[in-house]
């Protein structure tokens, strides 16, 4: 059986925010046509105890403590680093997570073994395996690009309203633009996980790489409905709480949604969860008609008591797991167009979809005052994914396109 190499800045495990979970089920489904090593930063004690479950499923996993990148660095030496990132031709979010041990980690796996295919999760580790870029040998190299990051940071861009943080932003995106020009063309696939970031790459790129569309997915058996009752009046907004696009999110929707909300069903309630919340995120927390529940274990269960889960998102990039997991759950939804991007989803069918703030608050009034229109939106989400985005589903094309 032959070898392929996993580089990725972000340990897989726990499966608590997107990135981890597409990374970790694109490994079982590797594993299953190759012997797997993974080479992974990582988070210290907080993520070390699950590198055991990793290795049920990996040949060899390799870690390397995040505390060696420059992004995780306290030791003084900002001005140096800072200086080197003003004359670099690497943006600030590759040059973060350069590390020696990382590079060393990776170098050390592949001068022990021959590996035929190489994953590398987005750009972040580009500083640690430029040295891979540059082999001659019969490799194929496959770059993650799961979230196109010069995108995601331009729509931030275009909203801001500070103009000393849009210049600086834009600034980054200028770097982060130009570095993905010369860094995607060095491998031979480019994976994204939506039809939009596909056209977007190949307008770009024309033959240069080939890139494909392997889609985020769900485990259908896993998000089930198990019968549970919902919290009449229960919006729901799930995500990782550290993240500035999910903060974004809440804070737009708190400001202009929620109190024409309130407004015309004074007995509903909005559940922020998920891991790490910002302190201005703990901050909303009232203990009555806004509840902030940090760091779920089983987002089976805030899922189940929605009424309605809410994507009021206008930043970011990627596929959205989390409206995947809600539809298995048949959960009804309302989404901005950002949010609910690439899913193919139809408005008024599996989905209600809504972008200025006063029409997203009347989609969610909608689902909360009519139960028939909850049970039709979650019954033909359900249908939905079941069909077009079952991890089963995206197996048969990854491991086609392996073996091609």
């Amino acid at each position: 059986m032959k070898r392929l190499l996993f580089i990725t800045h972000q340990f897989p495990l726990p499966l608590d925010v997107g990135s981890k979970i597409r990374a970790f089920n694109l490994l079982k489904i590797y594993s299953k046509n190759y012997r797997v090593t993974v080479v992974a930063l990582i988070n210290g004690h907080s993520e070390g105890k699950y590198v055991p479950e990793l290795e049920e499923i990996c040949e060899r996993v390799v870690v390397v403590d995040r505390a060696s990148c420059r992004r995780f660095q306290s030791d003084g030496s900002k001005i140096p680093r800072l200086i080197r990132s003003a004359f670099s031709l690497y943006p600030k979010v590759v040059l973060g997570f350069e590390s020696k041990e990382f590079t060393t980690a990776i170098k050390n796996v592949i001068e022990k073994d021959f590996y035929s295919v190489i994953h590398v999760s987005r750009i972040y580790s580009a500083t640690n395996i430029a040295f891979v870029l540059r082999r001659k040998d019969n490799v194929k190299l496959i770059l993650d690009m799961d979230d196109y990051e010069s995108s995601k940071i331009f729509r931030e861009v275009r909203i801001l309203r500070c103009f000393r943080r849009r210049l600086e932003l834009f600034h980054d995106f200028c770097r982060v633009f130009v570095f993905e020009s010369f860094f995607v063309r060095k491998f031979d696939f480019c994976l994204v996980c939506n039809g939009e970031d596909r056209d977007r790459l190949c307008k770009r790129f024309k033959k240069a790489t080939r890139i494909e569309v392997i889609h985020n997915g769900v485990s259908s058996s896993h998000f089930s409905h198990s019968g549970g009752f919902e919290i009449e009046g229960n919006i729901l907004f799930l995500g990782a709480m550290d993240y500035e696009p999910n903060i974004d999110a809440v804070n737009y929707f708190l400001k202009k949604s929620w109190p024409l909300i309130r407004n015309s069903y004074p007995r509903c309630t909005f559940t922020i969860a998920g891991r790490n919340p910002a302190q201005e995120i703990r901050d909303m927390h009232n203990g009555k008609d806004i509840i902030v529940m940090p760091d779920v274990l089983d987002v089976r269960n805030v899922l189940e008591k929605c009424a309605v889960m809410a994507v009021p998102l206008r930043l970011g990039g990627g596929m959205r797991i989390k409206i995947l997991e809600a539809m298995a759950m048949k959960r009804a939804i309302v989404s901005t167009s950002m949010g609910c991007e690439g899913i193919g989803a139809t408005h008024s069918e599996n989905i209600l979809i809504a972008d200025d703030a006063s029409d997203f608050a009347e989609q969610c009034l909608r689902v909360l005052k009519d139960k028939f229109l909850r049970e039709k939106l979650g019954n033909n989400a359900r249908a939905f994914v079941e069909h077009n985005y079952d991890w089963f589903v995206v197996e048969r094309k990854l491991l086609s396109l392996c073996q091609n």
